[in-house]
């Protein structure tokens, strides 16, 4: 998992996976206290396969919001993650 420079506000990356099954994060973005939007690029070679963001308030659940966008970008999961490192992934495959 990246290391955020904050806890104050959402910060999110996605997770990419290479050729050979290997994994990684994207970028990390930065968002305000209740939001962040995740640019889904990976590095070259490596595709998008889910999300992982930080919520700051300290519940690890993806809400419902996370789940439906996850969905509309045919991603495999969501995952939430609290400050303290506790982590939720939801299935999100249709």
């Amino acid at each position: 998992m990246p290391k955020p420079e904050t806890f104050d506000v959402e910060t999110g990356w996605a997770v990419c996976q290479g050729p050979h099954g290997q994994l990684t994060s994207g970028p990390v973005a930065s968002g305000t206290r209740h939001n962040v939007v995740i640019p889904m690029s990976c590095p070259p070679g490596y595709r998008p396969i889910g999300a992982d963001h930080i919520h700051p308030p300290g519940y690890p659940n993806p809400s419902a919001q996370d789940i439906a966008e996850a969905q509309r970008l045919s991603l495999e999961f969501v995952c939430a993650t609290s400050p303290d490192g506790k982590r939720v992934c939801v299935n999100t495959k249709r």
